[in-house]
């Protein structure tokens, strides 16, 4: 029988199963086999009483016998039962053992999974944090070395800030753009917060930067609902705001604070831009008004889109697809024929102009850089100093009461001041002056004034 089954094939046909089970799954491979008449087993189904836990040495070769069957007293077997026990007395038995687990042992593996379990959790756990700090280290050893650099900036910029401040501003402005950099990795560090206020220290002192809060100079909705202007003018004591789309043009007057609508739909109809000095002027599709009056003071003969203002009487236009500056000045009827202000021969790009300013010369923004006449001649003139670059102004202002000229840098959130040589004064940062639309300055006041979102906002001048 053992030589036709091993003990695999014999477990797998035992396993869970009654004698019964076990025999009809064995029976069709032994009766395949020749002379398997002659062979032979014996299954046998052993329970451990619940009451008696025999040991393991004791257990290994028994047989517990039926108590229904055996009462203790010896009972006469049948003839043809003393004849199966010489025939199993004949045969070699090849014993299989079943072994019961004691108690104690299921204890001792349940600890001992328990170990194991905590002895996995413990190495995890190992790994998790060697990986943290392995990348920790990681990120340090990237940030350690822009770290010194930026100290080593800030320490120059201290010492040559008596003998050279544009250096100076530029070595500082570079370490606080490598801090906030650090910074905006998240990374904890001491030395980042220490180094971070040691240039904050020195804003006012060698950046000349100031932190600003711009408060609300007026409030121009309360004049007109949903009152909404990109543009206005200083004229005196007055700032004169337009309202393009709701046809309104608002005027604050600088020392009260006092604000009017000094002119609407009736005067304002199809206005396209305005200026003022001694007069205020509109622009509409077919040429220039003098808005009080109403009459038409210049034919519109332009080739396209042009900027136009008024000085000292006269009115200049920006003719911007041909890129040329007419100037008219003042007749009985109105305004004399134009002729071009620039100096013969002068070739510049003023297609792409955003805004003008007028303090005796004639200041022109464009996208590109901003343009310093006398006379019809460019001058040179050009910005130093200031970091970061400016990148995408949209207004400029000066006038003749003004030392310096202040640009409008949206993009850094900030107007920037320089004198009239282009040399860098100061800055003024906040967020407000991401949604400014234009500004105005009053240098005699020291305000410098922001439109943005129809309200006008003042900030404290401090250079």
């Amino acid at each position: 029988f053992f030589e036709n089954y091993n003990d695999g094939v014999l477990m797998a046909a035992l396993n869970g199963r009654e004698p019964a089970q076990a025999l009809e799954s064995l029976a069709p491979g032994l009766h395949s086999v020749i002379k398997s008449g002659k062979t032979g087993a014996l299954f046998l189904k052993m329970k451990v009483s619940e009451e008696e836990v025999v040991s393991e040495k004791e257990y290994e070769g028994k047989v517990e016998v039926d108590k229904e069957m055996y009462s203790g007293q010896p009972q006469t077997k049948p003839e043809h039962a003393n004849l199966v026990d010489r025939v199993i007395s004949k045969v070699k038995p090849n014993p299989l053992y079943i072994k019961s687990e004691k108690p104690e042992k299921t204890a001792k593996k349940r600890i001992s999974g328990v170990i194991g379990l905590l002895l996995l959790i413990i190495l995890t756990s190992s790994i998790f944090i060697g990986v943290r700090k392995k990348n920790s280290s990681d990120i340090k050893a990237k940030y350690v070395e822009k770290l010194n650099i930026a100290k080593h900036q800030v320490d120059e910029a201290e010492e040559v800030f008596p003998l050279d401040s544009e250096r100076a501003r530029g070595l500082m402005s570079l370490a606080r753009e490598s801090v906030l950099a650090i910074q905006s990795e998240n990374i904890q560090d001491p030395e980042i917060d220490q180094l971070g206020k040691r240039i904050e220290e020195n804003s006012k002192k060698i950046l000349t930067e100031y932190t600003a809060d711009p408060q609300i100079f007026s409030d121009l909705t309360l004049l007109s609902e949903n009152f909404s202007a990109s543009n206005m003018v200083l004229a005196e004591d007055k700032i004169l705001v337009l309202d393009v789309a709701n046809k309104k043009l608002a005027s604050v007057n600088i020392d009260t604070k006092r604000s009017e609508t000094i002119a609407g739909p009736s005067k304002l109809e199809g206005v396209k831009n305005f200026s003022a000095a001694a007069d205020v002027f509109i622009q509409k599709d077919d040429g220039i008004y003098q808005m009080e009056e109403g009459r038409k003071v210049i034919e519109d003969r332009w080739e396209a889109d042009v900027a136009f203002f008024s000085y000292a009487g006269n009115i200049y236009v920006i003719d911007k697809s041909l890129s040329v500056i007419l100037k008219y000045t003042p007749s009985e009827s109105g305004f004399a024929n134009s002729s071009n202000w620039l100096g013969e021969g002068i070739t510049v790009n003023l297609t792409q102009t955003l805004k003008t300013s007028v303090d005796g010369m004639i200041w022109v923004l464009t996208k590109d850089k901003i343009y310093k006449f006398s006379h019809g001649i460019p001058q040179n003139f050009s910005y130093s100093g200031i970091f970061p670059l400016i990148t995408e102004p949209i207004s400029i202002f000066t006038d003749d009461q003004s030392q310096n000229l202040y640009i409008l840098d949206q993009a850094n959130n900030r107007v920037v001041v320089v004198d009239k040589e282009g040399n860098y004064i100061a800055q003024y940062v906040s967020e407000k002056i991401k949604s400014a639309a234009d500004l105005v300055v009053s240098e005699e006041e020291k305000k410098l004034i922001l439109l943005a979102e129809g309200k006008l906002y003042y900030i404290d001048l401090q250079n």
